[in-house]
């Protein structure tokens, strides 16, 4: 039986654009600040960005001695605010590192 996690986030390729420029212009300068090496990290670190009508929040942390961005949906609650939607992500340092365009 598969886990309900490992499904692939769908996303555009502007989003994926969208998200990785985002990710290495905001999230990650961000990050270094108080995560320079994996032995300063404390906790994972959330970002949120919306393009449009969708939400995603960008969770950035240590792992294996590299840094790591998975990607989430979020979806709208009742009171105007988003929850993160956790059954789909998007490796985003995967594909994102090596793409420098």
């Amino acid at each position: 039986m598969s886990n309900i996690y490992d499904k692939e986030l769908e996303l555009t390729s502007l989003e994926k654009k969208q998200l990785i420029q985002y990710y290495k212009e905001k999230a990650l300068p961000d990050f270094k600040v108080d995560n320079e090496t994996p032995e300063d990290e404390s906790d994972n670190f959330w970002y949120g960005i919306q393009f449009d009508k969708r939400m995603f929040d960008l969770c950035v942390y240590w792992s294996d001695y590299k840094i790591v961005c998975v990607v989430y949906e979020c979806d709208p609650i009742e009171d105007g605010n988003w929850t993160t939607n956790m059954t789909a992500s998007w490796y985003l340092t995967d594909k994102g590192e090596s793409d420098e365009s």
